[in-house]
This record gives structure tokens, C-alpha cells and sequence, in this order.
């Protein structure tokens, strides 16, 4: 692990160019990469010791991802009333215990938007390629990285 205790003049002088350049990422409207931003979500369940989801659910917008959800919800009610709510409740339970486990283990960007990933993306990125700070952390940050690159807000459930 590398330790930094200052910044030199020329590491300072690219604030500005690094800011630019995350905010451009973080105010993206190109569209998603979802096989770069599927890739990098398995990659942290395997990091966080968890298994595949069953279901990962691509949306084109959190607006989008907001009425899917509701959809979703609506279908499992609807399977609940025909009787298989047992079997449903078990994978799905265990499933969601897995997954709130992943983020709290630090995987997830749920309740904050877009911006809040790009702009810790960002301040992680500076230190690791400007100042050369090295971690094994950093292999879990790339997570993040790529999602915010690749696809921008993420919700893991």
C-alpha cells in the first residue's frame, strides 16, 4: 500500500483536467454499456463472496428502472395469489439476503444518484493514476469505476 501524505505542484495542476473529466462522465447521455456494466457487477458479487443474481435487469434510465420495479412487484404479488409464494418468498429471500450483504460490504450506489459515484469515482481515480497510490482495495474499486463509466446509477437489490 502506498501512502500519501502531500501533493507535488504538478499533481495539483490537474485538478481542474480530472474534474472536467469526471463531470463529463458523470453528465453522460451516451448510451449504457450493459455488457461492460453486467461484467463488472458480477465481478463484485465474486469479489464479495456471493453467488449470481438470478436476475439482472437492464433499464434505460432510473425513471425507467423506477416503473420496471413497480412492474416486477406487481408480477410477483400476482404469483403470490396463485399459490407458489412459498417457493418464490425462499429464492427471492435468499437471494435479497446475498445482495444486501454485497452492499453493504460496499458495492452499492443505492440512495445516492449518479453524480455521488461519479464524484468518489473520480477523487479514487486521481489518487491512483496522478499520485500512484496502490492498494489491493482498488481491485474492488474497479467495480465501481466501470459501472459509472459503463452505465452511471446502478441499484442492487
Amino acid at each position: 500500500m502506498t501512502k500519501i501524505t502531500s501533493l507535488t505542484d504538478a499533481q495539483k495542476a490537474r485538478f481542474g483536467e480530472w474534474s472536467e473529466r469526471w463531470i463529463q462522465i458523470g453528465l453522460s447521455t451516451e448510451p449504457a454499456d450493459f455488457e461492460a456494466a453486467t461484467e463488472a457487477a458480477l465481478n463484485g458479487y465474486k469479489l464479495a463472496n456471493h453467488s449470481r443474481p438470478t436476475i439482472i435487469l437492464r433499464m434505460g434510465s432510473p425513471y425507467a428502472a423506477t416503473v420496471g420495479g413497480a412492474m416486477a412487484w406487481m408480477m410477483l404479488r400476482t404469483l403470490f395469489k396463485e399459490g407458489i409464494g412459498d417457493q418464490v418468498r425462499d429464492q427471492v429471500g435468499a437471494q435479497v439476503g446475498e445482495v444486501g450483504q454485497a452492499a453493504y460490504d460496499g458495492y452499492s450506489n443505492f440512495g445516492y444518484d449518479a453524480l455521488w459515484g461519479t464524484g468518489f469515482a473520480a477523487w479514487v481515480s486521481y489518487f491512483r493514476d496522478v499520485c500512484g497510490w496502490q492498494d489491493p482495495i482498488l481491485e474492488k474499486f474497479e467495480v465501481l469505476e466501470t459501472l459509472v463509466k459503463s452505465c452511471g446509477w446502478t441499484w442492487w437489490h
